[in-house]
């Protein structure tokens, strides 16, 4: 099955989400190990491995047939803005995750890395919480561009249809995408994965 993103708002819409730690600094992209890098927007993908993480996020409802990603948005930066038991700040880096499911009728959700060590208390908004992922394999296509959602939507079937040619094994039920750079950048670090199992 193809994956129909339309239902997906605008990404080129969302909020700004205020300035971000480096990805490289946190350890989001800390590979435990990864084949050799594609260029961005090529017409490879990768396979990576990840340790474990930590992220903030919230459950986004469709609206008109498209996800209220500024709502889940506005959630999850007034979290990391006090919005917690302890009414601290909380400091979150790249990238921004999005998981968008394939069939219709299911939830996406909207993420912030939360990097190691981070106090990062309850939140006191319903439908914020905190999830761990384990160690994780992906697939994962790389874009280097304005974020247009024709690009997003056109990597993810772009990739699906790629590992579905190779016989690769993955998860169909969702696609991942992380944003990188805020939708005020001419050219941004965009990539979208499916779960390798």
């Amino acid at each position: 099955m193809i994956a129909d993103f339309s239902v997906f708002g605008p990404f080129c819409q969302l909020p700004a989400i205020g300035p971000r730690k480096c990805c490289h600094d946190v350890g989001w992209r800390r590979v435990i190990s990864t084949g050799p890098l594609p260029s961005a927007g090529s017409q490879n993908f990768e396979h990576r491995t990840y340790k474990p993480t930590n992220w903030i996020t919230t459950i986004v409802d469709k609206s008109r047939d498209v996800y209220d990603t500024e709502n889940g948005f506005l959630r999850l930066n007034q979290y990391t803005n006090g919005s917690n038991v302890k009414g601290i700040s909380v400091e979150t880096g790249q990238p921004v995750m999005l998981f968008v499911p394939i069939k219709k009728g299911q939830f996406a959700t909207i993420s912030y890395f939360l990097p190691p060590g981070v106090d990062a208390p309850k939140p006191l908004i319903s439908n914020v919480f905190h999830e761990t992922f384990t160690e994780v394999s992906l697939y994962i296509r790389t874009l280097q561009r304005s974020a247009v959602d024709s690009d997003i939507y056109r990597l993810g079937n772009i990739l699906q249809k790629m590992l579905i040619s190779q016989k690769k094994s993955f998860d169909g039920s969702f696609i991942g995408c992380c944003l990188y750079d805020g939708p005020d950048k001419s050219s941004r670090h965009i990539e979208v994965f499916f779960m390798a199992i």
